[in-house]
């Protein structure tokens, strides 16, 4: 029989004094005790002074909870000659327990009465505090105490067996009958209790009543997520109380002032595995090189190392003799071109052009905004063999695809889809044969990346591409918020920008698209009007704005360990409990390791990530959290559960398997 630990028989003593007990943890505490005689002695003494220095009445008929606690309160009702008993009692059950009085048949009687002279004399102090509920490590957690989940979470337990466990950052109140949450997510398992006496968890938008289960509850600035794992909880808003059973989650949201709302919530899987290379193939930026003007003109001291620490590995620009030059040495930065080809009447000489640096071209794209001039007034359309838009345009565009694909040099070089500068006007092309992707342009001023690529009609660019799936060719939002670009379009702040362009890198598949294009690389100062100029990831000088870094934050994680050091390791099945609004995408990394990707488009929606316990099995992982737009990184030792603490500032859950 092992020896009881100090916090062991602190926690049996406290759990007598607080009246927490069972019949099953009668026998298990009698048979430790029975084993043990220093700690049976320590005990006997502690109930000897219980009931030595006298018994509170009022406190005995609080805590009876049975027919035996009835019967020792009329027994000893009123009288301090019924306490010196209880001494002569104890005295007598020494010799017992010697004999491993566990056995004894009038055991659950003795253990009533030492109980009852322990609870009596607790509820008889009016200057000392009760037994501590909870505890962390062995240690008494006092009544309405605020913890802090800090970098690696907190563990606590309580005498009657329940566990609660903070999240990371969390901030909790604890007391016996109640957990106020207040931020980030709390894991419980609690035991069974009296119909009259629940443990409450509250957050600002719900109560939770709990009387004995398994379940998180997470809370963020608008939402609070509670997901049950078994038995059954009770939550109630201001507006619905509802029943929530093992396997379904709610969801309360503040509507406005004090009220929230319920809604249910099922688990869902975070999505099929996916290379993390996905997500670096599936975004670019569009750079004006071609042009030559400022910051452009930088190529050296500027726009190619900003490219590298950016980290994409596409650009989009104009074909011209500047880029026919600088497009090997993007090459040999891992950076492919998609070359824009303007109406030219000459298509053999220009594929000739293309042929020579075919090595260096992810891709080849018609006519962009065909239907007006760039050298003059946004009026004139572009003509070919006397043509203009559409005719000229569709002309041109099957010539330049015949010739491409006569090549071998260019012969399986992607085509393009051509462009409108009025998106009204694409139907006007028709359907254009043998192209491979459409070309939507999606900015739309301060919409978010689902409703911007919505709204810039993706069905008729699939028409004109033949079915075809569609390129985003231009995507972005300008940062000048007191003006309007080009076509009247409003701008957003530069966080905002930052946080749209984290969420346009993740989510382009879903949107779906073969590649986005971020419209673009740097602000060109010398356009007009100023909002036109200002949708760079870089300002005019060259210094990075927020977007910048959270994109190079993103695309580093992706792209880190390009090759395998670690045997890929698959992850146990992960679960989100998530508003609508929340997505998710789970990418394998080459070296091993894991991304969990959650995050919204639009400010709203909250998400617990559920972590199965034997994340930390055989081939434990490493858990780091990464949010782009702010930069935080945090390690998690506490991998339960993940919360989404804002659906505007996307979070990265890295898992590295550790050897």
């Amino acid at each position: 029989m092992s020896s009881i630990s100090d916090d062991e028989l602190a926690q049996m003593i406290a759990a007598w004094h607080a009246g927490m007990f069972s019949a099953s943890q009668q026998q298990a505490w009698a048979k430790r005790l029975a084993g043990d005689s220093a700690a049976r002695q320590e005990f006997i003494a502690q109930v000897r002074l219980a009931a030595a220095i006298g018994i509170d009445y009022a406190a005995v008929r609080e805590n009876a909870a049975d027919a035996t606690w009835h019967a020792l309160e009329r027994r000893l009702f009123g009288s301090v000659s019924g306490a010196r008993r209880v001494v002569r009692t104890v005295k007598a059950v020494d010799s017992r327990l010697d004999r491993r009085w566990w056995r004894v048949p009038a055991w659950s009687g003795v253990a009533a009465l030492l109980a009852f002279a322990l609870a009596t004399w607790w509820g008889g102090q009016p200057n000392r505090e009760k037994a501590a509920f909870w505890l962390r490590n062995g240690q008494p957690v006092a009544e309405a105490s605020e913890l802090l989940g800090g970098s690696t979470g907190v563990s606590l337990r309580a005498i009657d067996g329940s566990t609660l466990d903070l999240s990371s950052g969390a901030i909790a109140v604890i007391s016996r009958n109640q957990i106020e949450v207040r931020q980030g997510a709390v894991r419980a398992h609690i035991s069974p209790r009296g119909s009259q006496a629940p443990l409450a968890i509250t957050t600002r938008q719900a109560r939770t009543l709990v009387l004995g289960t398994e379940l998180t509850v997470a809370t963020g600035p608008r939402d609070t997520v509670v997901e049950v794992e078994s038995g059954q909880v009770r939550v109630s808003t201001t507006a619905d109380t509802r029943l929530v059973n093992a396997g379904e989650s709610v969801i309360a949201s503040s509507t406005g002032g004090d009220t929230a709302l319920l809604r249910s919530s099922f688990a869902r899987p975070v999505g099929a595995m996916e290379p993390a290379a996905a997500l670096t193939d599936a975004i670019g930026v569009n750079v004006h090189l071609a042009s030559g003007l400022a910051p452009y003109d930088r190529f050296d001291d500027l726009v190619l190392p900003r490219l590298r620490e950016l980290g994409v590995r596409h650009v989009r620009d104009g074909f011209n003799r500047r880029m026919a030059e600088l497009a090997p040495r993007l090459r040999s930065a891992g950076i492919g071109l998609t070359a824009i080809i303007d109406v030219d009447e000459n298509v053999f000489g220009l594929v000739d052009r293309l042929a020579v640096i075919a090595a260096s071209l992810d891709a080849v794209e018609g006519p962009n905004a065909s239907d007006v001039r760039k050298d003059g007034p946004y009026t004139s359309p572009k003509f070919y063999r006397g043509a203009g838009f559409p005719a000229g345009t569709v002309a041109f565009t099957s010539d330049l695809v015949m010739e491409l694909r006569q090549r071998q040099a260019t012969a399986s070089l992607p085509i393009i889809a051509p462009s409108a500068g009025d998106p009204s006007r694409t139907s006007e092309l028709g359907a254009i044969r043998h192209v491979d992707f459409a070309n939507m342009d999606a900015i739309a001023g301060v919409l978010p990346p689902q409703a911007a690529f919505d709204a810039a009609n993706p069905k008729t660019a699939r028409v004109v591409a033949g079915g075809r799936p569609p390129v985003v060719t231009t995507i972005g939002w300008h940062t000048a918020t007191t003006e309007r670009d080009r076509l009247g379009r409003v701008g957003v702040d530069e966080p905002t920008q930052a946080r749209l362009i984290v969420a346009l890198t993740l989510g382009v598949s879903q949107l779906p698209a073969r590649r986005a294009f971020v419209y673009e690389l740097c602000d060109e100062n010398q356009a007009t009007p100023r909002g036109e100029g200002a949708y760079g990831l870089l300002r005019g000088d060259g210094t990075p704005k927020p977007a910048f870094h959270a994109l190079a934050r993103l695309l580093a994680l992706a792209n880190a360990g390009r090759t395998n050091t670690v045997a890929p390791t698959e992850l146990p099945a992960l679960r989100v409990f998530a508003d609508a609004a929340v997505r998710t995408r789970l990418l394998a990394c080459a070296d091993g390791r894991r991304l969990v990707a959650l995050w919204s488009d639009r400010a709203a929606g909250s998400a617990i990530l559920a972590l199965p316990p034997n994340l930390l099995g055989p081939r434990p992982w490493r858990v780091r959290c990464h949010q782009p737009v702010s930069g935080a990184v945090r390690d998690l030792d506490l991998a339960n559960f993940i919360i989404l603490p804002d659906p505007m500032d996307p979070l990265i859950i890295e898992f590295i398997p550790l050897p």
